[in-house]
């Protein structure tokens, strides 16, 4: 895995410190011992501590894509009358089409005075014959 990069080094002590500040504030938490819980959680360690260190970060994470889950959903139930009505319009074009006699069933296109199996672009060259 390559080395973290200035930007990525720097977001994970953000992350790291607030989430000892959460542990502190909301478990009453010594610094020292929300910074042990936080690192035990990163190794992946199987504790208490850790376990409630994980436990805040995902509670953290939530919190914070609330607004932005909130505002998706929002934003699709907004545009599903948009989508249901281009598909009504759509399913009423292709009815139009059809009924006119414009679409094949089958989707293969028509060539008029051509059998389907033959080429539009004449017989293949004849072997042992060049151009």
């Amino acid at each position: 895995m390559a080395d973290p990069t200035l930007q990525e080094q720097r977001a994970r002590l953000a992350a790291r410190a607030l989430l000892i500040r959460r542990l502190t504030e909301r478990h009453e938490m010594t610094t020292e011992a929300a910074l042990q819980a936080v690192l035990d959680a990163e190794r992946g360690t199987r504790s208490p501590q850790a376990d409630l260190a994980r436990a805040e970060a995902r509670a953290f994470t939530q919190e914070a894509l609330a607004p932005l889950v909130d505002a998706f959903q929002r934003l699709r139930e907004a545009a599903r009358p948009i989508a249901q009505a281009w598909a009504e319009t759509l399913r009423q074009l292709a009815e139009h089409l059809n009924r006119a006699g414009l679409t094949d069933r089958d989707t293969r296109p028509r060539c008029a005075g051509r059998p389907a199996w033959q080429s539009p672009y004449g017989p293949p060259p004849r072997k042992g014959r060049r151009r």
